[in-house]
């Protein structure tokens, strides 16, 4: 049996409930059989429904387990796992929830063990807990407790609410692992984990743990693998970047003198005559000072700002970094007071080398010329909150020469696929973004007939959304937003182009909307819990970026989509500036169109994700029109074919003939 019957109109595969033969799917399919026979990697841009999570899995494993005989179901030894990454959690349930079963059960491969491995992150760690046990002991205990019933660490799979403050203290990351060294190594949820996966033949792993096994060298946080297929392509150079880059603030010494104060008296070290507590206090106070200075003069209202040389030349972070080797003459002090070996000291110790971890990271970020590198003075919450400590970003600006070293050189055999790669069909110009070496790029188009399903709504008759004029702009948009989800009834993502904007549509809108619907905004509650909301009644989301992709609400729940304006790449956002600055004069076009129309065309895809589906694509942003000529052409030619209107009369009449038919 070949990939053509396994695919075909009478194969295996219609034993999936719903499963529907779709041409586009075959030949994704045999193009990723391609990349395996070929070895040369594979950037397939498969629209919506094509039914690609299928389509890239099959082939690998059926190359590598297709049964010689009727009665052979003998597992091939030595045989390196396929790894599957993606962005999104949504895409790695459906791999590890549906996808896989339904491969081993209709390809008969019961033997085949797939698994789904998380970022060191994602689990609770034991030797953190000693420390905030100190200050929290029932939760602690009853953390413990769950563990003790079978719960594996996994946060997410915990069923008791934990604050995320109190998660991040009790999690860990790569850099701050002792690995066998720690006294809980035996114990460890990520380990375990790691352990029971490690006779897998599929891993499912999101992009992050991917990068952070590439920056690592390579089969490292990952086995030996031979097969590798990166869905959602569109995303995982922001992976790299937060990967290959490194955020870096001086408060976090500050964060050190809780924790060794706290570790002393955990550690019950003698201090009678208080001379510890004294070279604490004179740390902590110097330190505070030194900060200060530091950051004087840097325009907080104005963040975030780039790190320029001539920012650099005006301060050094040498008087911080002094302080903090001093705290760690204190630790060390302290250490001598404690019986060697003993799990005390290996708490004091830990903080020792995290303490000078930093101190490195910090000198050499500070130092580092590298012309591809960037710094960002930012706050370490993204400005949400403006007495937040402020923070470094250091971010590569071109990732080709990182994708070059760290993954097209490892010979593996690679496929990049999303609905969304390139704007419009230049899935070419995504395989030079990559530095794919002689790629197979290929275009396969949804099934959908997006002229039947989905109408695009655009509007010229308002003020432009700049600076001079926003309020006039805001005003506008929120009228059509109101005559939109009324002709939706609900059923609505508004997606704002900042956090301002959507808080500002959402508390003049809110109160009016809640009378018919349930109203929900980004940030009050998770991700998941907002979806899950959406779906049980008529509502109307109020949302920013983050809702573009890894949402799938299938059927009339989500029938309305509204940007208010074109998603070009924030001015304010310094990673972004400065990538656009290697396009010179050709940057809009070159660089922040695609990056706009990509958006756009990914959020598209929130809307129509089945045969039945219909809904209407709203951009408010007037310039779709006045810029026609310019650009807004171009954004339209990137969107799927559907039907076109700017009358709002054409919306409702959309949304009342869907009524009639139901």
């Amino acid at each position: 049996m070949d990939l053509a019957d396994i695919f075909g109109p009478t194969g295996p595969l219609t034993q999936i409930e719903g499963y529907e033969h779709r041409p586009g799917q075959v030949d994704l399919a045999l193009a990723v059989q391609a990349v395996l026979n070929t070895r040369h990697p594979g950037i397939f841009k498969a629209g919506t429904g094509i039914g690609k999570s299928l389509a890239y899995a099959v082939p690998p494993i059926w190359a590598t387990y297709a049964p010689r005989d009727e009665d052979d179901i003998s597992v091939p030894s030595q045989v390196l796992p396929l790894v599957i990454a993606t962005s999104t959690k949504n895409l790695q349930d459906q791999l590890f929830e549906k996808d896989l079963p339904f491969i081993v059960k209709v390809l008969n491969l019961p033997f085949l063990k797939f698994a789904r491995l998380k970022g060191i992150s994602n689990y609770f760690c034991h030797r953190n807990a000693q420390e905030v046990k100190l200050e929290n002991t029932w939760l602690i205990d009853q953390l413990e407790g769950k563990i003790a019933e079978g719960w594996g660490g996994d946060w997410e799979a915990l069923d008791v609410e934990v604050e995320s403050r109190e998660r991040a203290r009790l999690s860990t990351d790569v850099d701050n692992c002792d690995g066998k060294r720690c006294p809980f190594a035996l114990q460890c949820c990520y380990r375990q984990n790691r352990e029971n996966a490690k006779d897998a033949k599929v891993l499912i792993i999101n992009h992050h743990v991917l990068a952070m096994d590439m920056k690592m060298g390579g089969e490292i946080l990952l086995p030996a693998y031979r097969s590798l297929v990166i869905d959602e392509a569109h995303a995982f150079d922001e992976a790299i970047t937060g990967v290959f880059g490194s955020t870096w603030h001086f408060w976090k010494f500050m964060g050190y003198v809780k924790r060794t104060r706290r570790a002393l008296k955990q550690c019950s070290v003698p201090d009678p005559d208080g001379e510890l507590q004294a070279e604490l206090d004179a740390v902590n106070k110097n330190l505070a000072e030194e900060c200060r200075t530091f950051f004087a003069d840097i325009d907080a209202k104005n963040l975030p700002i780039r790190l320029t040389p001539a920012l650099k030349r005006t301060r050094s972070p040498g008087p911080v970094l002094a302080w903090a080797e001093k705290l760690v003459e204190v630790l060390k002090k302290a250490t001598k007071h404690i019986p060697a070996g003993t799990p005390n000291e290996k708490i004091l110790e830990r903080i020792v080398r995290q303490i000078r971890a930093d101190v490195t990271v910090g000198s050499d970020n500070w130092s580092n010329d590298d012309p591809n590198m960037v710094g960002v003075v930012d706050r370490n919450t993204h400005g949400a909150r403006q007495g937040a400590p402020l923070e470094f970003t250091f971010a590569p600006i071109d990732v080709r020469p990182i994708l070059k070293d760290h993954l097209w050189n490892k010979g593996k055999r690679i496929v990049m696929t999303s609905a969304t790669l390139g704007y419009g069909n230049r899935v070419g110009d995504f395989a030079r973004k990559v530095a794919a070496p002689d790629a197979i790029s290929t275009v396969f188009s949804s099934p959908f007939d997006y002229k039947r399903q989905a109408l695009i709504f655009t509007s010229g008759d308002g003020p432009p959304p700049d600076y001079q004029n926003e309020a006039a702009f805001q005003a506008y948009a929120a009228k059509r937003i109101v005559e939109l989800v009324d002709a939706s009834r609900g059923r609505a993502f508004v997606l704002c182009s900042s956090r301002r904007a959507m808080e500002y549509y959402a508390n003049l809108l809110g109160a009016r909307f809640a009378k018919e619907y349930q109203v929900l905004l980004q940030g009050t509650l998770t991700k998941t819990q907002i979806i899950e909301r959406f779906k049980e009644r008529p509502s109307v989301l109020f949302g920013t970026k983050s809702f573009r992709e890894g949402v799938d609400i299938a059927g009339e729940a989500l029938s309305l989509v509204i940007f208010d304006k074109i998603p070009f790449p924030s001015p304010s956002d310094v990673i972004s500036a400065a990538r656009s600055e290697q396009y010179g004069d050709r940057w809009f076009y070159e660089y922040a169109l695609p990056e706009a129309a990509e958006a756009l065309e990914q959020a598209f895809g929130r809307l129509i994700r089945r045969m039945t589906d219909r809904g209407c694509f709203a951009i408010l942003d007037t310039r779709m029109e006045q810029k026609y000529k310019a650009y807004g052409k171009a954004i339209m030619e990137a969107l799927p074919p559907a039907s076109w209107t700017d009358r709002i009369e054409d919306v409702r009449a959309f949304f009342e003939a869907e009524e009639a038919a139901a």
